[in-house]
Order: structure tokens, then C-alpha cells, then sequence
């Protein structure tokens, strides 16, 4: 990089840092990364994150109906309805 490094740093934008085994450092200037609210994810992308991320703590089967379960969140009318639907998962 000539100059400083973060010079020419546009607003709204990071950078990416990258250590390699060698000890080099390789850095990017990122725009918007995917997953802020101006570049935002994909439903597909959020299920295979959460089903990727949450199969650890939910186990897999449990993992599909809970992921149902909270795209319909903001239609439930009574939480407590949807607890219940979720403990009887096994």
C-alpha cells in the first residue's frame, strides 16, 4: 500500500484483514459485507447459517421445525402456543 493505509477509507465501508501462515497480512477494503441491513441475506443464506450454526445446540432433528417456527413468529398470537409446539419436539 503506498501512504497510510487507511487514506483512501470510503464511509460505510471495512477493511479486511488477512493473516497467512508466512506472516504476510493481506488487506481489502470491503464495501458492505453480506449480512448488514444494505446488503442484506438471502432467506436461504439465514437458514443455511442458522441450521449450520444451531444443529449444535438444537440437534438436527430439532433444528427444522424450530427454524419454522421462528419465520412464523410474527403471525403467532400467543407465544406460549408456540413454546409448547417447540418442547414437544424430540
Amino acid at each position: 500500500m503506498n501512504g497510510q493505509p487507511f487514506d483512501n477509507l470510503r464511509a460505510n465501508s471495512w477493511i479486511l484483514l488477512t493473516p497467512f501462515k508466512s506472516g504476510q497480512l493481506y488487506s481489502s477494503q470491503v464495501a458492505c459485507y453480506k449480512g448488514r441491513y444494505k446488503n442484506p441475506l438471502t432467506d436461504a443464506k439465514v437458514e443455511d447459517k442458522f441450521c449450520s450454526l444451531g444443529h449444535r445446540t438444537f440437534g438436527r432433528r430439532c433444528i427444522g421445525p424450530l427454524l419454522e417456527c421462528l419465520w412464523r413468529l410474527n403471525e403467532a398470537q400467543e407465544l406460549s402456543k408456540l413454546l409448547r409446539r417447540l418442547t414437544r419436539v424430540e
